[in-house]
């Protein structure tokens, strides 16, 4: 007798034309969405924010080598997510990712047969022009590439952390000390200095109101870069308002002048003095006298609170402005 070949085992092998259920809402940053995680071949990133009606719509997180830092968040438009080379990272890999079928998916096969599935993990064959090519132990589907249901359950590479999904979702300490720059120019007293002196604890008023503000609502941030933005930008604001403001009038890097009486001449009322310059180098708010003068020639500092200013005839000498000619 001829040897006959022994019977092939088969599985059933379904084949989906459309996907009706789960219903997914095409948005028009796809496939660059909020949490998208992406690759420029080097370094890996995700999606931290789609900012709609902007020219640079995509901002992107990007993690530091072999950490879970954030080391710097940009925004691109699509001309330079292109040139750049910046894809979003293949979560569906062939022959590496199990993946899950959701409970309740709603499909229409080829034959026109309505189904209904329970939530059923597979294995990733391969993925062609024809769709994704998912095998279990029972049975073998084909889904099409549009509206694929499948949820990422496993992988055989290492993807992003929890962890460094979260640090993404995190204002970076560069964009706090911006917002609390901004927040300073457009809150803080004209006369800061001054407000500063005579109350000490003005500062910390100041930083729990920036805390408070909408600039930081809804906003997710550590609180040891909250602190350190905060101090940074608030010293800062307060060095530049030493240059432009200045305390009582008296601003770092600007002249001062001090006159005292020479001679008065006896047939007039006019009198002959003395004057004596020098430059205003610190103003020390959290001090009695907070007004530091270098005088020339000797080059002796000393400090001065408003009424010695007044008592000893020390007014700063105001730049001279040209009104016309």
């Amino acid at each position: 007798m001829p040897k006959t070949s022994e019977p092939q085992l088969s599985i059933p092998n379904f084949r989906v034309s459309h996907v009706l259920a789960p219903v997914k809402i095409h948005q028009v940053t796809e496939p660059f969405l909020k949490g998208t995680f992406v690759t420029n071949g080097k370094h890996f990133g995700v999606v931290s924010q789609v900012i709609s009606n902007s020219h640079y719509p995509i901002q992107i997180s990007w993690w530091e080598s072999n950490s879970e830092q954030v080391s710097e968040k940009f925004c691109y438009s699509w001309d330079m997510l292109q040139t750049l080379k910046i894809k979003p990272l293949a979560l569906f890999i062939p022959q590496k990712t199990f993946l899950i079928i959701p409970n309740g998916t709603l499909a229409i096969t080829e034959t026109d047969e309505l189904i209904q599935l329970s939530q059923t993990l597979f294995w990733l064959k391969s993925v062609d022009e024809a769709g994704y090519h998912l095998l279990n132990q029972n049975e073998s589907w084909v889904f099409p590439l549009k509206d694929f249901p499948g949820i990422p359950y496993a992988c055989l590479i290492d993807l992003p952390s929890k962890n460094i999904l979260d640090a993404a979702k995190n204002l970076s300490l560069t964009e706090l000390k911006v917002w609390a720059n901004l927040w300073l120019d457009l809150n803080s007293p004209q006369n800061l200095l001054e407000q500063l002196h005579s109350s000490p604890n003005l500062a910390s008023a100041l930083k729990k109101a920036f805390i408070q503000s909408k600039y930081l609502q809804a906003e997710q941030f550590l609180g040891e870069d909250l602190q350190t933005a905060w101090q940074d930008a608030f010293l800062s604001y307060l060095e530049e308002k030493k240059r432009t403001v200045g305390l009582w009038g008296y601003q770092v890097s600007s002249s001062v002048v001090q006159s005292t009486l020479k001679s008065r001449l006896n047939s007039s009322k006019e009198c002959n003095y003395n004057y004596n310059f020098g430059q205003v180098i610190e103003l020390k708010l959290n001090s009695k006298k907070p007004v530091i003068i270098k005088w020339e020639p000797d080059e002796n500092n000393i400090s001065y609170d408003d009424l010695e200013l007044k008592n000893n005839s020390i007014s700063p000498i105001l730049p001279f402005v040209k009104l016309s000619e």
